[in-house]
């Protein structure tokens, strides 16, 4: 009992919203708007030897997921699909242009939205342009998100024809009165069937994307959701806490009408999820993800090659992701840019020739250091700050708000340091990102506007 009150305390002690740190700076704070001369020195003065990595947003459904905090659009039909596939295949040409040479691509991805909206025909016509202006294609990752309701048999083939080599179930939970709620029914024999179409045209690499925190969710639904889940065999497991955040999201309202769980709810939901997966032969991989022991991303945790983007957790090293579509956010060793979201700038950019960039933000030394940091935390759980500065040729005074910070995190046995070596506990490590927060220039927990991000835990 004194174990649950210790902790339900230090819910409410750390209880705040948080980023998710898939990036440093984070996405709020792209403020500047690079010069299309800055944004295209930025395609062409990478090394020749670097692989890029490509990521395109396919922002269409063809039905509202009342959780979803994504940015999409539902579609009927299917012209508004084509026509902004059009303009994605002109944003490709336009950036090999700029480019100048064909550099080697190692990881694309397709996200959305629904990816797996498009026919094999639309993937291979993408494809098909990005073979025009990049190489490597064959020996490259070519991963998207899938939901399960539009996939199909004969999709499925075609799209393993074109080389699609990983695929992301977007499973969620699979309790009806949880599906009815979210407006996303897919009963468990809708994901055995895709799951054998997956294995039987060879595809090996098959992600599960799980969530807690839900309405209507319940510790024992979500016991019943990972035994389903474990029981079709994923190769990888993200398991995501619901964020509520209607003021960003107004159909999340819809969602009030339910109950949703508190914070020591959520937190219990999360820990018995993750405990049932590790029990069952999976290893935890950051603070949200699982794989098998012969998994690469495993691999990359023991060797502490684990890197953190805006898909999460990958094996993918690439210091350059280039982002095609609507809100695509494309990085690079020294920068950040961001496409507009606006369908009707996008076209008006990319029909005169020119990108769709609108924000970004150009990192000094100061924030390489920092994302540094930040990396390390969330993929490792621990980081060599002194290392860290002496790499940027900075004082490890630069640091000392963030050390004050964590001072009450140190009193409760949530992070360790030893010198400067920074260790999140074991029993930090759901309050990893209230870690790294304490390292964000650009935000403390009494300035941030909180209407931005999601509890951390």
């Amino acid at each position: 009992m004194a174990e649950n009150t210790h902790s339900n305390d230090l819910l409410v002690k750390y209880g705040v919203t948080v980023p998710r740190y898939t990036s440093y700076p984070t996405a709020p704070h792209f403020r500047h708007h690079p010069p299309e001369s800055y944004v295209a020195s930025l395609l062409n003065s990478q090394p020749q030897e670097m692989p890029f990595s490509l990521y395109f947003h396919i922002p269409f459904c063809r039905q509202l997921c009342h959780y979803c905090g994504c940015f999409t659009k539902v579609i009927n039909h299917d012209e508004p699909m084509q026509s902004y596939l059009r303009l994605l295949i002109s944003e490709i040409h336009l950036a090999g242009e700029l480019i100048g040479y064909k550099p080697r691509v190692s990881h694309i991805h397709f996200g959305g939205g629904t990816p797996n909206i498009l026919s094999p025909k639309d993937l291979q016509d993408v494809l098909d342009a990005v073979s025009k202006n990049f190489k490597g294609l064959d020996q490259a990752e070519i991963a998207m998100e899938i939901d399960p309701r539009l996939l199909s048999e004969e999709k499925v083939n075609g799209y393993t024809a074109l080389g699609l080599n990983r695929v992301s179930l977007g499973v969620q939970d699979f309790q009806n009165n949880v599906q009815r709620a979210m407006n996303r029914i897919q009963p468990y024999e809708t994901i055995e069937r895709c799951m054998e179409w997956l294995r039987n045209a060879g595809i090996k690499n098959i992600n599960f994307d799980l969530m807690y925190g839900l309405p209507l969710q319940t510790v024992e639904g979500i016991e019943d959701n990972i035994d389903k889940a474990l029981s079709l065999s994923p190769d990888r497991i993200a398991l995501f806490g619901y964020a509520h955040v209607p003021w960003m999201k107004p159909h999340q309202k819809l969602l009030e009408k339910y109950e949703l769980p508190d914070s020591a709810a959520r937190f219990e939901q999360q820990k018995r999820a993750q405990n049932r997966i590790i029990e069952n032969g999976y290893q935890a991989i950051g603070m949200d993800h699982f794989s098998l022991p012969d998994d690469a991303l495993c691999t990359a945790h023991r060797d502490k090659s684990l890197r953190r983007n805006f898909q999460g957790y990958t094996t993918d090293n690439s210091d350059v992701v280039l982002g095609f579509g609507l809100s695509a956010i494309s990085s690079f060793p020294q920068a950040y840019i961001q496409n507009t979201s606006d369908i009707t700038v996008y076209k008006d950019r990319l029909t005169k020739g020119a990108l769709a960039t609108v924000k970004g933000c150009i990192l000094s030394e100061d924030d390489k250091m920092r994302r540094d940091i930040i990396q390390n935390l969330m993929c490792n759980f621990e980081a060599d700050l002194g290392a860290i500065c002496r790499k940027y040729r900075m004082d490890t005074d630069i640091l000392a708000q963030a050390l004050d910070g964590l001072k009450d995190m140190i009193e409760d046995f949530l992070v360790a340091m030893n010198g400067y070596h920074l260790k999140v506990t074991e029993k930090g490590r759901p309050f990893v990102r209230i870690a790294c927060m304490h390292f964000d220039s650009y935000i403390t927990a009494q300035n941030e506007n909180a209407a931005r991000h999601s509890k951390a835990v």
